[in-house]
């Protein structure tokens, strides 16, 4: 009986959603247009520590000019331009797995329309839920498909989206109610 409860909340939940933001496409909080390559000399210094140990001149030039050239190759070739449509197709942003965990961009007028109904849901004592609002994005890893050779990458809000939400969460999450984790992004698409 719970079990049966449970999915009628997440379909009213994920109903709602889709009702308010419309398809998964059209809310992916992930699009070529703002898809950026992170990698400044800080990150790979640190990266180059994290792995080496120490500075390497070498290795840091190698993966500095990868990157420019990789950004490059991305922007301004057939095949880079395929590959990041295709990266955006794979990306991952709705986990069910015992609580729903999503990542949509929109505006602040729907997430007032999202709460509300979601705060209607939590005074019944249906669920519960937290949010974290983010003005950016994140791939935060991804999972390769050994059989199709293609890989699913997973989205979270920068700053520490997820964490976020679950160390703002811990005291609803004590208690046996479904918890529903939702991040929102401001305007990115």
């Amino acid at each position: 009986m719970a079990n049966r409860n449970l999915q009628k909340i997440f379909s009213q939940v994920l109903k709602a959603i889709d009702d308010i933001y419309g398809s998964p496409k059209r809310r992916k909080p992930i699009s070529v247009k703002h898809l950026k390559l992170n990698a400044g000399f800080r990150l790979l210094k640190s990266e180059m520590q994290a792995k080496l140990g120490s500075y390497n001149s070498f290795y840091f030039l190698k993966n500095w000019f990868k990157t420019w050239f990789g950004e490059i190759y991305l922007k301004h070739s057939q095949a880079g331009k395929e590959y990041l449509e295709k990266l955006i197709e794979l990306t991952d942003t709705l986990t069910i797995d015992g609580r729903i965990n999503t990542v949509i961009s929109g505006t602040p007028t729907q997430r007032a329309a999202l709460i509300s109904i979601l705060e209607h849901l939590e005074k019944s004592n249906k669920i519960k839920y937290g949010l974290c609002v983010s003005n950016a994005s994140v791939m935060s890893g991804y999972v390769k498909d050994m059989d199709t050779d293609e890989d699913i990458h997973f989205v979270d809000g920068a700053g520490g989206g997820y964490t976020k939400v679950a160390n703002n969460s811990k005291e609803k999450v004590l208690r046996k109610y479904a918890l529903v984790i939702i991040i929102f992004f401001l305007n990115i698409v």
